[in-house]
């Protein structure tokens, strides 16, 4: 789709989602890209589920 062409023409990508339950589907993609991602460090965020 036309999300990646998008997203690569950007310097870094937010993930400013504090839910403990929502999936990091973004974050996902920002990161296949190869943008620099901010995010929070919860569970999802941080791929540690036992948290």
């Amino acid at each position: 789709g036309e999300a990646p062409k998008h997203l690569a023409v950007g310097d870094a990508a937010v993930a400013p989602k504090l839910s403990l339950s929502e999936g990091a589907g973004k974050m996902l993609n920002y990161m296949a890209v190869g943008l620099p991602t901010v995010a929070f460090d919860t569970p999802r965020c941080s791929g540690d589920s036992r948290r």
